[in-house]
């Protein structure tokens, strides 16, 4: 009989535990890895930024349009001054000028994938709720957000950190912006919906779906402010890729 308690006591000693749901912030579901890059625009000042990109649109026109000698010479003393305020700022232009089109491809790659170690995995992740139209199966649908107001008078997050929930009840409420707290398995499972919200249409574009068993609310119902425009601070490669 000892001899029978103390192999099954080994044997569960020995079997790890079934691990139940890891609590999660939106901040761990973008890949880190992706996040790894330099970006040498970010902490550029905005004046530094508008000269880089005075040079970029100016330069460009000179090179593909056909001017009379004052207009040309106007333009290129304004190139000229920019390059002159951003060399006496300590910013190697052209460097810069070659970087930009890279960081734009890594800043969409940050913002796109997502962290493998939570791909099927069982989480709990505490949010805002965007109840959006039920799936042709009859399943709820809604879209997890980190902050009130995402994706309606502020700018939605990356995809990678846009979470699509699944639910296959009725959601605790209809109404925007409750807090939440999702536990379900997660999964990389991209998805580009436009959903009607507030007093208009918005696009939701996600690269998580979360299939939740258990959805419940964290406190009462957020209040936001209606009508107002999208806000966000201004994003460095826009003002030097040169686009119109």
């Amino acid at each position: 009989m000892r001899f029978f308690l103390t192999t099954v006591a080994a044997i569960l000693a020995a079997t790890p535990m079934l691990a139940g749901p890891r609590a999660i912030d939106f901040n761990q579901l973008p890949d880190p890895a992706a996040l790894a890059f330099e970006d040498p625009f970010i902490e550029m000042e905005l004046k530094d930024l508008e000269d880089l990109r005075t040079v970029v649109r100016l330069q460009e026109r000179l090179n593909s349009e056909t001017f009379d000698a004052n207009t040309r010479n106007r333009l290129a003393a304004q190139v000229n001054e920019a390059r002159k305020s951003l060399a006496q700022e300590g910013h190697d232009i052209e460097e810069l000028l070659a970087a930009r089109w890279e960081v734009a491809i890594q800043r969409k790659r940050a913002k796109l994938a997502t962290n493998p170690a939570y791909d099927s995995a069982e989480v709990v992740l505490d949010g805002f709720l965007i109840p959006a139209e039920t799936d042709p199966d009859g399943a709820s649908v809604g879209y997890l957000v980190s902050e009130i107001g995402l994706c309606s008078h502020k700018p939605a997050p990356p995809p990678n950190q846009l979470v699509r929930v699944r639910y296959e009840g009725s959601f605790p409420t209809r109404n925007l912006y409750v807090p939440v707290r999702v536990m379900g398995t997660l999964s990389t499972d991209p998805k580009d919906q436009t959903i009607f919200m507030l007093d208009g249409t918005v696009r939701m574009t996600s690269m998580w779906n979360l299939s939740a068993y258990r959805i419940t609310v964290q406190g009462p119902v957020a209040e936001i402010e209606i009508g107002q425009g999208a806000q966000g601070g201004i994003d460095p490669l826009a003002v030097v890729q040169g686009s119109e």
